[in-house]
């Protein structure tokens, strides 16, 4: 029976090392293969892995950025009870502002002063001569000097009839402004000759003084003349049972 020899017993254990180291090895190489941190294993660009499911060591630069955020304007904002303005046309500030036109200014006939259509007495039509300026003591009618009743007698005479409650004259040089006359007598509603004077009378006086102050602070008025003629009263062509004084 051969021995071994020291020899044997070194290469058997040299033997068992390689084996060992052979081993080793691949386990190492097996566990290189599959660590995550691997180079063979790590996620490159171009593999379809990182399509699908985001590097989180990524570059930063890489992740898309959220836009910056822009508060909606205020034709777009959102109002309880109201819904969204999406036009883009301005609301003209004009319209905003300016009121609408008023309706055109009209004259509207009142109604008649009685049923039937009142009559003016002649001699306002035709039959005095007066100057307004002056006093209406100064008035006179020719037609009546001579009556049985008086000379002054004519001034009582009714103005119109049938009888009415007041009487609405113009004056030809101030035709915006109504005379509007009533019975002066307080145990009598009728209106006289008389009352229809002294009404012109006042107006007329009025009239001259406004005209006079004008002038006088500065503005390009024609004064009312010292004689103004009463040449009688005719019906207005705008209004029913009004009269407008002609004078000269």
């Amino acid at each position: 029976m051969r021995m071994s020899t020291p020899a044997s017993g070194t290469d058997a254990r040299a033997e068992r090392m390689r084996l060992s180291g052979s081993y080793r090895d691949e386990c190492q190489q097996n566990s290189r293969s599959f660590h995550p941190y691997s180079s063979s294993q790590r996620a490159t660009p171009s593999s379809s892995s990182s399509s699908a499911t985001p590097n989180p060591w990524a570059s930063q630069s890489s992740v898309p950025q959220p836009t910056s955020f822009r508060p909606p304007s205020h034709t777009q904002r959102l109002t309880f009870g109201r819904p969204r303005c999406i036009s883009d046309t301005p609301i003209p500030t004009e319209s905003l502002i300016r009121p609408p036109p008023l309706p055109r200014p009209h004259s509207i006939p009142l109604p008649p002063l009685s049923a039937v259509e009142p009559e003016i007495n002649p001699i306002l039509a035709t039959g005095i001569e007066y100057n307004i300026r002056a006093p209406t003591s100064f008035a006179d009618c020719p037609s009546r000097r001579h009556s049985s009743r008086g000379r002054e007698a004519w001034r009582y005479e009714a103005a119109v009839r049938p009888r009415v409650a007041s009487l609405t004259i113009f004056l030809d040089f101030d035709p915006h402004r109504p005379i509007v006359v009533f019975p002066t007598n307080r145990y009598d509603t009728v209106i006289t000759v008389s009352d229809v004077l002294d009404a012109v009378n006042r107006r007329v006086g009025m009239v001259a003084e406004e005209l006079r102050e004008a002038y006088n602070a500065g503005y390009a008025v024609q004064l009312l003349r010292r004689e103004v003629w009463w040449v009688g009263l005719v019906p207005s062509l705008r209004e029913r049972d009004v009269w407008v004084l002609r004078t000269m």
